[in-house]
């Protein structure tokens, strides 16, 4: 399921001609055939490694909502500084997140979530929204805007800071922006998770790729 979805992703973010272009910070397919590793199948080589409850059906992967999570470690090799930086992902929930987890974490970096992409609860927790996170050398900026994710259907969530905005798009369509500095992303410490923040808001549902793509 990824390749087309991935297509149509990296040409909503090729940039003008001449302008440096896109690269591939990380892209983690889903597709495994080994249930104890996601491969990271960007230039990065930043693969990551299965804890919990997690399962694999060589498409996708199941996260349980208790104990499953990815670790991504190596990170902090790879310079972001002021470029441009897209987080984003195409999942499936279970339902929308309870009080026993708060949140769900679907791409989160440390140290204190320095970018987040996430699925967070609204209205008494009868709705669930995407929102995105990011904490530059400037200043912080989150968005939390959407339809409703608790529909039973597959989602593509895109996080983006560029030099002066924050956006947030779901499917395609922008739901949130913010004119924002946030200033440069530094990743200082390990790792990357995908699926929680290790120890909490874990994510109960299903996950066909994640990725993140800088300018």
């Amino acid at each position: 399921m990824h390749s087309a979805f991935a297509l149509a992703l990296t040409a909503a973010l090729a940039p003008a001609a001449g302008d440096g272009g896109t690269t591939t910070f990380a892209d983690w397919e889903m597709n495994d055939s080994s249930s104890s590793t996601v491969s990271d199948s960007g230039p990065n080589d930043l693969d990551g490694t299965v804890k919990g409850g997690v399962t694999s059906d060589g498409e996708v992967l199941t996260f349980d909502g208790k104990s499953g999570q990815v670790v991504v470690k190596g990170a902090t090799k790879v310079p972001i500084g002021s470029r441009p930086v897209t987080v984003s992902a195409r999942l499936k929930i279970d339902d929308v997140p309870g009080t026993d987890v708060g949140d769900y974490d679907i791409v989160r970096a440390t140290p204190g979530g320095t970018f987040r992409l996430e699925v967070v609860a609204r209205k008494q927790r009868k709705i669930a929204q995407a929102l995105c996170f990011f904490n530059g050398s400037i200043t912080k900026a989150n968005l939390v805007a959407g339809p409703n994710l608790d529909d039973d259907a597959w989602h593509t969530l895109e996080c983006t800071k560029t030099d002066n905005a924050v956006t947030l798009v779901v499917d395609g369509n922008q739901v949130s922006s913010k004119s924002v500095k946030v200033g440069n992303i530094t990743l200082t410490k390990e790792p990357i998770y995908i699926g929680s923040k290790n120890g909490g808001d874990w994510f109960k549902g299903q996950l066909d790729w994640a990725r993140i793509d800088l300018g």
